[in-house]
């Protein structure tokens, strides 16, 4: 089995060449990224450099204050979005693509359908969003000629036959704070009228949430009551046949699989039901869950067949703070200890959209410091990694662009074209020709990283052996070591997180020995340059 390496990247942003960059401007002056511009020049170089798989985030049409009112589509009122661009999160119609990224909106979802055709003929697989929790303040349910009801024949659109004078109603899709109009925290014209207030995204059952909440969306609701923790799942609430629905949609579109987002507020019985459904109809649908509660991954691997869960709470954040110089390299220990029986579920990564940029001042301050950290999340077991898009360049999030502040973030919310992403696109070439030296160098620091995870059949499918327990004089030289085997031969690793080169000694013991059987016992000097990993030696020698 190959080892995977996903990469994520947001069409908005991946190949908009406009440059005007004008602050919280709208898409007639900043431009937008399309699906036709994800060329097969981008993918073949995707693929050149090891990666696996694309996560395409912002696909299913989501609330923004364009207006495409001509086609159908209004512009949503600006009280309720997130910037002008968006939220991909604010999901305004979970059975059509955004508007934004089509050249020919009419044919919208030809030209999406066709960007999964070249991305199957690049050799690379298709990951989309899945947003289960919540749905855009307007969400409107369009059904197209192109939607067919997978589960049952008379589905009505969701929040059509809602009964608003309770809080909560089995039957209902979503939660409702009665007598209370919603206000919200964002004061643009025109008003924005809703009463009864729905409950927002993030729980919040509050009627004016905060700028901070997820004002822009609301709570879907699965026979949770929030209002008293009681459970209401026989018969199935309608709600869970709706988003059944939304994933054999996206399935039957050829996606290989599905990021779903805030997995863990979603009762575990649904995911228990329709992840199996799925997967009895697409036996190769990848789910992966995103998840922040370490006591719930044993249910979301063994009882909800998820395929890979975030490992944010304990390997993402030991690397942050080893890169940031707050703590040891023997954190790394502690973390995968942490998720012993589920390290090879376990998605690891460095940077996402909603992580900050390790580039950032607010983060390292240094693009190459993501570069031991990429390597330990993608050496150490045999699940998958991630690069975010213009990580591989050391994109450093300073711009202020709107609704995106100066957090760290690359933002999401934005009409936007980022210097080092529109340089390497250099009208859709993709190529290194406006690159500088060091954003070259650095890219093939982490094209090295992958292409020996997916070419190595020790990183894919070996065994990982943890060296620190006998070499703990590391942890002085910021150097972590370990071995990757199977049970015949190995590779002896070495990943140094610090700003300066180390010689350094590794003892492999005889209870090292002993447990591996192919290696003798001895001491192994070498040099590790700064920030940088290395393989110390092949066991047995070749």
């Amino acid at each position: 089995m190959q080892k995977i390496i996903i990469y994520q990247l947001l069409p908005r942003l991946f190949a908009n060449r406009n440059y005007s960059n004008s602050f919280n401007g709208d898409i007639s002056s900043n431009g937008c990224g399309k699906f036709i511009d994800i060329n097969n020049n981008a993918l073949s170089t995707l693929r050149a450099t090891g990666v696996t798989h694309l996560w395409i985030t912002g696909v299913i049409d989501h609330a923004t204050t364009t207006d495409y009112s001509i086609f159908n589509i209004p512009a949503n009122n600006p009280n309720v979005v997130k910037g002008n661009a968006g939220s991909p999160y604010a999901i305004r119609n979970y059975f059509d693509v955004a508007p934004d990224l089509a050249y020919d909106v009419n044919n919208r979802m030809n030209e999406f359908q066709n960007l999964i055709d070249r991305i199957h003929d690049n050799n690379l697989k298709v990951i989309i969003d899945f947003v289960p929790n919540h749905v855009a303040r307007q969400y409107k349910h369009n059904v197209n000629g192109d939607y067919n009801p997978n589960i049952i024949n008379q589905i009505h659109p969701i929040g059509a036959n809602e009964n608003t004078n309770v809080d909560f109603d089995v039957n209902n899709n979503f939660y409702y704070l009665t007598n209370s109009p919603f206000i919200s925290p964002s004061h643009n014209c025109p008003e924005y009228i809703e009463s009864p207030a729905k409950v927002s995204g993030n729980d919040c059952m509050s009627n004016s949430p905060s700028h901070s909440d997820w004002y822009d969306t609301i709570k879907l609701n699965y026979g949770v009551n929030i209002f008293d923790d009681s459970l209401n799942f026989d018969p199935i609430p309608y709600t869970w046949y709706c988003m059944l629905d939304v994933l054999l949609f996206w399935a039957q579109k050829n996606v290989d699989g599905f990021r779903c987002d805030m997995a863990e507020m979603i009762p575990v019985h649904f995911w228990k039901w329709a992840v199996n459904i799925c997967k009895s109809l697409f036996p190769n649908l990848i789910f992966i869950a995103e998840i922040y509660k370490p006591n719930l991954y044993h249910t979301f691997i063994h009882d909800a067949n998820f395929d890979f869960l975030y490992d944010k709470v304990n390997m993402y954040e030991a690397l942050r703070k080893i890169i940031q110089y707050n703590a040891p390299v023997s954190l790394i220990t502690e973390a995968w200890q942490q998720t012993d029986n589920f390290n090879d579920n376990m998605l690891r990564f460095i940077e996402n959209h909603d992580e900050q940029r390790v580039a950032s001042p607010l983060f390292a301050d240094n693009p190459i410091a993501g570069v031991p950290a990429f390597a330990a999340a993608t050496l150490i077991h045999k699940g998958p990694s991630l690069l975010y898009n213009g990580q591989e360049f050391g994109e450093n999030a300073s711009d202020i662009c709107g609704f995106s502040n100066y957090d760290g973030k690359t933002t999401i919310f934005d009409y936007w074209a980022y210097d080092l992403q529109r340089r390497w696109c250099n009208n859709l070439k993709f190529d290194d020709e406006l690159l500088s030296e060091s954003e070259i160098s650095l890219r093939n620091k982490y094209k090295d990283i992958i292409q020996l995870a997916t070419s190595d059949d020790l990183i894919a499918n070996g065994e990982f052996y943890d060296l620190m327990w006998q070499n703990n004089h590391l942890v002085n030289d910021r150097c972590y070591a370990f071995i990757r085997h199977n049970f015949n031969y190995g590779k002896i690793f070495v990943i140094n997180f610090d700003k300066h080169p180390k010689n350094i000694n590794i003892f492999i013991t005889d209870e090292v020995c002993d447990f591996l059987k192919f290696c003798e016992n001895s001491v192994l000097s070498c040099t590790v340059e700064p920030l940088s990993f290395k393989i110390v030696l092949s066991l047995p020698p070749f």
